[in-house]
């Protein structure tokens, strides 16, 4: 039996968003109760300081406030590119762009819908309980464009931030990168994944996508070799190849 490739996203040594992941878990000594991994039954650990609270300090001044087995959020202070708050959510695998995303990590982009938000809410409260929420923003920047004020363009990050981005000018490479030229919303790539992997055509743009409400749909399952694993009637799973076996039999 030929030996299993190495994890591909495993951390690189000398990458600063690998240095930020690994500081924030080693600072997480006494993690509170959290919910479970969305794509598993396996229980998730997570961290999450409370407003005016830190896990962690960046070098750069990134102030890191939540930490679990699959992200790490820190607020952006120094350089955001909204007047009401940034943060710059990091998986913590060290996946080098969007292009090496799958639909098994739909769950996760999902739960970046809803996460996101409670933290803004949460670290950048609004001024009175009677003002207007304001509208939040996640997302990616599509390469080859990036963010020169994190110049890390080979691990996975998503930005998000309260209303519009008011802070990055009008010109040069950060003004094109969170534009609609570079800027990619989850709920727009979560919609291109599932289309590309069913024969549904999903509508990309505004308005709510009841597809959205179920966390699994066009999620699908394989191995490190990238062998697709599905459902079999037997009980057991199919491999690609068409070759079946049973979950509890070995190789």
């Amino acid at each position: 039996m030929a030996p299993t490739p190495p994890y591909p996203f495993a951390p690189r040594l000398g990458c600063p968003l690998c240095t930020i992941v690994a500081c924030a878990r080693h600072s997480d000594s006494s993690p509170g109760p959290s919910p479970s991994h969305p794509a598993s039954n396996e229980p998730s650990r997570s961290s999450s300081a409370g407003a005016g609270e830190l896990l962690w300090t960046t070098p750069g001044g990134g102030e890191v406030v939540y930490h679990d087995d699959e992200v790490t959020a820190y607020i952006e202070r120094k350089e955001p590119v909204s007047s009401r708050g940034h943060l710059v959510i990091v998986f913590n695998a060290h996946i080098p762009s969007l292009y090496s995303l799958t639909p098994s990590i739909i769950p996760l982009l999902q739960r970046l819908l809803s996460l996101a938000p409670a933290l803004l809410e949460e670290h950048f409260p609004r001024s009175h309980p009677s003002s207007p929420e304001p509208e939040v923003q996640v997302g990616f920047i599509t390469p080859p464009l990036w963010d020169p004020k994190l110049p890390v363009r080979d691990h996975l990050h998503a930005h998000a931030y309260l209303g519009s981005a008011d802070r990055v000018g009008w010109l040069g490479m950060r003004a094109l990168a969170h534009s609609a030229v570079g800027w990619y919303s989850v709920d727009d790539l979560i919609a291109e994944i599932r289309e590309a992997t069913s024969n549904n055509r999903i509508r990309s743009g505004g308005g709510k996508r009841v597809i959205g409400e179920v966390p699994g749909a066009g999620v699908r399952r394989g191995l490190p070799d990238g062998r697709e694993l599905v459902d079999h009637p037997s009980g057991g799973l199919l491999q690609k190849d068409g070759e079946s076996r049973s979950s509890g039999q070995e190789g």
